[in-house]
């Protein structure tokens, strides 16, 4: 299982890199270049991928510039962590925020000042959502 973040970042990215090192809890692993971090929930890659920002724009109509993927580890906790890692994301950026799930199931968006969650299509799976420490509302987003 795993889960994208789309992030709208206007900094560099590697201010998001430095970013990643302070808010998460991790030993940090280079493999060949790339930067993985690995923490008890999930390991964390920034993809480089154009094409998948360049068709979540077009999706979006946003500005996305940053793909995180969490892969997730199985363990009790990691849905509160991933939240808790997004919602404090969200309260230090200002730009819009996309969570799927599977990379096809968006189940947080945060575009301007609201965000609306919804885990409809998560087959029994609850997110604990409140964990986000944000405002937010509960609605249905649409696959794309």
């Amino acid at each position: 299982m795993f889960y994208n973040l789309f992030v709208e970042w206007n900094e560099k990215k590697e201010d998001f890199t430095k970013y990643l090192g302070e808010n998460l809890s991790y030993i940090r692993r280079v493999d060949e270049g790339e930067v993985t971090y690995v923490t008890d929930n999930y390991t964390v890659n920034l993809n480089n991928s154009k094409t998948a920002l360049m068709f979540k724009n077009e999706d979006y109509s946003s500005e996305f510039s940053i793909l995180v993927v969490f892969n997730i580890i199985p363990n009790s906790n990691w849905a509160e962590a991933l939240l808790r890692f997004v919602g404090k994301l969200i309260s230090f950026n200002e730009g819009q925020i996309l969570l799927e799930s599977n990379g096809d199931t968006p189940i947080l968006f945060r575009e301007n000042v609201q965000v609306v969650v919804d885990d409809s299509e998560l087959k029994g799976i609850g997110m604990p959502f409140e964990c986000l420490n944000v405002n937010y509302v509960v609605g249905k987003l649409e696959k794309l």
